[in-house]
């Protein structure tokens, strides 16, 4: 019987158990991992597993990494009674389909397994080079790389600086040092993972060697410090400004007058006067503060299990947390079990028959499940009492379910953002729909859910926004997501034209391809425009990643918005409708910028006086009345143009200047500065988004 590979579903509770199982019965090989950690990889689409009658016969588990545009195997594993069935090749063929796009596929094992050293071989990868393990006896570690191009030395090896630098307790400390002679394995233990090695630097602060002294028994004050000089690295801090640190945060953690206890609160002041941004810990009454340590001092505390599951969200965001801790405290969080209550009296639907203690019901249910929902809560502050929305959602066959959708009056553009994230989301896992089945739907959710192209099906009262991904032909939409259609109630016209009626002509499809967002259609051949667009006013328009980079902040309230509005010169004009491609300028100290970064959809263009088109779009847009006037050279009824864009994509690979010119040359074009909004072809378009989105 042939094998079944696929991704491991949140629904396949027993196969995930398998999972577990599977991986506890292999840890002297693999690395331990509690079974708290598989359930976000699951939710991540990240778990490949293979099946013969139901039953597990091995498992991937891998990791995208972003910032080097590559994917990692975790874990692959397979059972005893699979071996000798080609199951690694299996999975690392449904990996590769799963990552295309990628430059490699990277993973670490140690030197000494030569049975996994044949299969990598076996499987295409090439050993490039090799490193020290973390795990006491220093075993060395081979780097294979299995290369989709040549461009290798995106994966050189990696500056120590690129690390997360994250800070242990002295009890995490001591399980690590102490991990040999552990009758079972601790949750520490799964930070000497091997494939965690490229990715922390495991640090500690001089207050542990006051820890180590306190021990009776010199030989283990001995090895204590032995490990602590070569396995860790030592933080420096400034001893002022810890005795302020510590005189506060002995009135954020209150704690009884031990010598065990003022050491803890010691390691905790030093570890913050040293500007460390991630203190490890299973120490509760700290955790229960680290929203307070984060809001006064940017410190972000994580158990071990949680630094796992975040590793790749917090590398991504290490160089921006300062200006982060500055500007953003702007984010959905996970739902807390002790906030439940207060969440049910916040978002309690008034205005229908829901009752208190149902919904509080409900959200106990999704919050207790974290393999299957994902329970989230925003506040404008994480320090804030008051909640504006909630969001409740999982992942259901072919489609995303979102079972609670509630927000505060007047927080639509919260509803509006956390939709466009969940879109994207289902379009990246290659799902068909987000459904959202909350039945009580208030004016605010209502009015978002409109304004992302979501419908009410009459046949279950429920909301659908259908989509697709990458460049699409009618005929694969057809076959995709056309049957879901077929019974479909309430359907959008566009949608009614093209796939009902079959009605195929360019502006029917485009249309299509809008409410299918973010797929973009080949034979909807509309304008397509490159626009050149300053740092300052992408990173709050759109570019969030280049918002938490900068020390300016940005306002949120623009980027949560589906649409809005850009001023520039009255010519070159721009079409009525389109496609736009964001080519980001450089600045002085703009590294990053000189690219192309975001795709987004012309709605309307105005060429008014400078005057008229600020009153009408005042509310809309980061100029201010200064930038407009300077636009206009001083002249108030200067015609200048403002434009209305939409559905903006930001670009996973954004594309350079140069390599723009490059791909212009080759498309017959000249070089071209981008100083002013330049008209392509459709074909130009759809090549430079095949080779960025």
């Amino acid at each position: 019987m042939k094998t079944e590979v696929r991704l491991l579903r949140a629904n396949d509770i027993e196969l995930l158990n398998q999972v577990i199982k599977l991986a506890d019965d292999n840890r002297s090989t693999l690395g331990f991992m509690p079974a708290q950690a598989f359930g976000p990889f699951v939710k991540a689409g990240n778990i490949i597993i293979a099946l013969q009658d139901d039953t597990l016969w091995g498992y991937l588990l891998f990791r995208r990494v972003k910032t080097k545009y590559s994917a990692a195997i975790t874990h692959l594993c397979v059972s005893e009674a699979a071996r000798g069935h080609r199951v690694p090749e299996q999975l690392f063929d449904f990996l590769k389909e799963q990552v295309k796009g990628v430059s490699a596929v990277t993973l670490k094992c140690r030197r000494d397994y030569t049975f996994a050293k044949r299969v990598w071989m076996r499987l295409g990868f090439v050993p490039r080079d090799e490193s020290t393990g973390r795990s006491l006896d220093g075993k060395p570690l081979t780097r294979w790389y299995y290369l989709f191009n040549n461009q290798l030395e995106l994966f050189g090896e990696k500056e120590d600086d690129d690390k997360l630098k994250v800070v242990i307790d002295a009890n995490v400390f001591y399980d690590l040092c102490n991990v040999k002679e552990a009758v079972a394995p601790k949750e520490s233990h799964s930070l000497l993972a091997d494939w965690l090695q490229d990715d922390i630097s495991l640090c500690i602060t001089n207050e542990i060697y006051f820890e180590i002294d306190r021990n009776e028994n010199r030989e283990i004050r001995e090895f204590n410090r032995k490990q602590a000089r070569s396995k860790f690295e030592e933080r420096k801090y400034d001893a002022s400004t810890r005795d302020i640190i510590l005189t506060d945060i002995k009135y954020i953690i209150k704690r009884t007058d031990t010598e065990r206890n003022k050491s803890d609160l010691i390691h905790l002041a030093n570890t913050i006067a040293a500007k460390a941004r991630y203190f490890i810990t299973q120490d509760v009454a700290v955790i229960e503060q680290g929203e307070i340590l984060f809001d006064k001092y940017g410190l972000l505390v994580r158990r071990p299990v949680d630094l796992i599951v975040d590793i790749d969200e917090l590398k991504n965001n290490n160089k921006y947390v300062e200006a982060r801790f500055v500007e953003h405290k702007t984010s959905f969080a996970p739902i807390k079990s002790k906030d439940i209550t207060l969440i049910a009296q916040d978002f309690i639907y008034n205005e229908g028959r829901e009752k208190l203690n149902e919904l509080r019901a409900k959200i106990r249910a999704f919050v207790s499940s974290p393999e299957r929902y994902t329970a989230q809560v925003w506040k404008a502050n994480r320090s804030e009492v008051v909640q504006h929305a909630m969001v409740v959602w999982s992942i259901e066959g072919q489609g995303l379910e979102v079972s609670l959708l509630r927000c505060k009056s007047n927080h639509s553009r919260l509803v509006e953002r956390k939709l466009k994230d969940l879109i994207l989301d289902a379009a990246n896992k290659s799902l068909t729909y987000v459904k959202v089945s909350d039945q009580y739907i208030s004016d605010t959710v209502r009015k978002a859910l409109t304004e992302y192209g979501f419908f009410r099906d009459s046949s279950d009262n429920k909301w659908y926004r259908f989509l697709a991904s990458g460049i699409r032909n009618i005929t694969y939409l057809k076959e995709r997501i056309g049957p879901n259609l077929q019974c479909a109630g309430g359907l959008l016209e566009p949608l009614n034209q093209v796939f009902l009626k079959n009605e195929l002509d360019t502006i029917s499809l485009f249309n299509v391809e809008k409410c299918l967002w973010p797929v973009k259609l080949d034979a909807a051949k509309v304008p397509c425009y490159i626009v050149p667009i300053q740092h300052r006013w992408a990173r709050n328009l759109f570019d969030e990643r280049m918002s938490e980079a900068d020390i300016f902040g940005f306002d949120s309230t623009l980027l949560f918005s589906r649409r809005n509005v850009y001023y520039r010169a009255a010519s070159p004009r721009l079409p009525k409708e389109g496609r736009i491609l964001w080519y980001v300028s450089k600045s002085k100290g703009g590294k990053n910028f000189g690219e192309i970064r975001a795709s987004s959809y012309v709605e309307a263009v105005t060429i008014s006086s400078a005057k008229s088109l600020f009153r009408k779009y005042e509310g809309l847009g980061i100029y201010k009345w200064n930038d407009i006037i300077t636009l206009a050279n001083g002249d108030a009824n200067a015609q200048i143009m403002c434009f209305e864009f939409a559905d903006t994509e930001l670009l996973t690979k954004p594309m350079s200047f140069s390599e723009l010119q490059k791909t212009l040359v080759s498309e017959g074009r000249k070089p071209n500065q981008i100083l002013a909004p330049t008209e392509i072809s459709h074909e130009l378009y759809m090549r430079i988004y095949s080779q960025t989105y």
